[in-house]
């Protein structure tokens, strides 16, 4: 895959926020479990989906589909901030499960682990020029989307865990 342009203002595409609630109520929203499951974290989404099932109808590659969602995201943040297109709910498995495919396990172990014990929240991003999927810890559980941009330019501050890389 070629590599991104860096944005100067926004150097990570922010994907996905996971607030910690310790209990919603609601039943978990990632695939129906045997037994209920309790969301214990509220998902948004900041990214749409909606457009990628358009062009999948048209019979775009699955490569070129990624590169046309990675520029539609980047260009949204950019010109209009960050903006929920869904939000869900999920059991502590499927949010352990969701948040270790993107940032690995010990990034992911860390971040969750502080957001439980701080009632706080966590961001699913990825590094815009080489797309390495990252987990930013130490988000406050009240954040508002007006709030996510600037928080990831105080780098001097920010909780940054890189997926580990296999050798």
């Amino acid at each position: 895959m070629s590599k991104r342009e860096r944005s100067p203002e926004n150097p990570f595409l922010v994907q996905m926020l996971f607030r910690y609630t310790g209990g919603t109520g609601n039943s978990c929203q990632a695939f129906p479990h045997t037994e209920f499951a309790p969301a214990v974290w509220e998902v948004y989404l900041y990214q749409t989906a909606e457009q990628a099932l358009d062009v999948v109808q048209q019979g775009v590659e699955q490569e070129q589909l990624h590169q046309m969602m990675w520029d539609e995201a980047c260009r949204e943040q950019d010109t209009l901030g960050i903006r929920v297109h869904h939000t869900m709910y999920l059991c502590e498995e499927c949010a352990c499960q969701a948040i270790t495919n993107h940032a690995g396990e010990v990034a992911a172990s860390l971040t969750i682990s502080t957001a439980q014990m701080t009632s706080g929240a966590l961001l699913m991003v990825s590094d815009r020029l080489t797309e390495k999927a990252a987990v930013v810890g130490n988000v406050p559980g009240n954040i508002q989307e007006k709030d996510v941009l600037p928080l990831l330019k105080e780098k001097d501050t920010l909780d940054l865990r890189f997926k580990e890389e296999l050798c």
